[in-house]
C-alpha cells in the first residue's frame, strides 16, 4: 500500500486548530494519562471509502523538570470527550515516548515534538486526543513549554500547541 503523502494536492479536507500556551495551559506529565492541552480536534471525514485514510498530527513543546525525564503520548478517539478511549487494543501503533529512564546520569530533554497518526477513515464525527504521561514521579517532563537556562536568562518558554486532521487516498 502506497500514500502520496509529500503530495498536497492529495491532502483533503484540512483542519487546524491552536491553542494558545500560558502558564494554565503546561501540564506537568505524572504517572497517569491526563489530557495533552491543545491536542484535542473533533473531525469528520469527507470520504469513508476504501482507500480513504485521515492523518492527525499533533504538535507541541516537551520540557524536562527533572535531571532525566520522559514522556509516553498515546491518541485517544471517540464520539465524544467522554466516550475517549483507544484506537485500538492495547493502543497498539497509536503510543510514541520521548525521553529515557536512565537514572545514572542526566538526560535533559528540551524540543519541538511531532507526533503523527495514520487512522483508517470513518463515518460522522469523531474526537480525537493525545494524552500524555511520565513513566514514574522520579522522571517528570512538562508539554508546551521549554525551559531556558544559561547566560541568555532562566524561564519558561511558551509553545502553542496546534493539531492538524487532513485525509489521504491510495494510490
Amino acid at each position: 500500500m502506497t500514500f502520496l503523502f509529500k503530495n498536497y494536492s492529495n491532502r483533503k479536507n484540512i483542519k487546524v486548530v491552536k491553542t494558545t500556551a500560558s502558564s494554565s495551559t503546561n501540564i506537568y506529565l505524572n504517572s497517569s494519562y491526563q489530557y495533552a492541552t491543545g491536542s484535542r480536534i473533533s473531525y469528520t471525514p469527507l470520504h469513508n471509502s476504501e482507500g480513504s485514510k485521515v492523518i492527525y498530527e499533533f504538535y507541541c513543546a516537551y520540557s524536562y523538570l527533572d535531571n532525566d525525564n520522559n514522556a509516553r503520548f498515546k491518541l485517544q478517539i471517540g464520539d465524544t470527550v467522554a466516550t475517549l478511549g483507544d484506537v485500538v487494543t492495547n493502543s497498539d501503533n497509536y503510543i510514541n515516548s520521548v525521553g529515557s529512564n536512565y537514572s545514572s546520569g542526566t538526560l535533559r530533554v528540551n524540543d519541538l515534538i511531532t507526533l503523527r497518526y495514520l487512522l483508517d477513515s470513518w463515518e460522522n464525527e469523531k474526537v480525537l486526543q493525545v494524552d500524555a504521561k511520565s513513566t514514574s514521579t522520579s522522571y517528570q517532563g512538562a508539554l508546551n513549554l521549554t525551559t531556558r537556562f544559561g547566560a541568555t536568562g532562566f524561564g519558561d518558554l511558551y509553545f502553542n500547541p496546534f493539531v492538524i486532521c487532513y485525509e489521504i487516498f491510495e494510490v
